[in-house]
């Protein structure tokens, strides 16, 4: 069987879904890794709390992007492009909240930035799959 393309991959097609649903949710969790690592070690660096708050945000644009993209290739799977997409943001919000049980004074609005871009992705893939759909 040939590589897929990684737009193919991206994509969420019918053949590999699965590969990348792994990839999505590998990288949101390598966001929160990193993201709780930066906050463990060094919180009073403006630098380090620039990069904490980017990468509170990245994965959602990520998301968002991959399903309008797959939205537009394969409309048929929309919804359930949008259920892989949910399951992938829950655990990236409960890898933003795993700080908060090492060190409870940990800065709630890395929390929320989290909550609200996991929202604005799933808003984003819930609009194009109405709009395909």
């Amino acid at each position: 069987m040939p590589e897929p393309r990684l737009v193919d991959l991206f994509a969420l097609s019918p053949t590999h879904w699965a590969q990348c649903t792994a990839l999505l949710a590998a990288f949101a969790s390598s966001c929160a890794l990193l993201r709780t690592a930066l906050m463990l070690e060094a919180v009073l660096s403006r630098g380090v709390r620039l990069a904490i708050r980017v990468l509170s945000i990245l994965p959602s644009p990520v998301v968002a992007a991959v399903l309008v993209l797959s939205a537009a290739r394969y409309p048929t799977r929309a919804w359930m492009n949008l259920g892989l997409a949910t399951i992938v943001l829950m655990a990236w919000y409960a890898g933003a909240l795993l700080p908060r049980l090492v060190r409870p004074d940990v800065d709630r609005d890395d929390t929320r930035s989290v909550l609200l871009g996991a929202c604005i992705a799933l808003a984003t893939g819930l609009v194009a799959a109405l709009v395909v759909g």
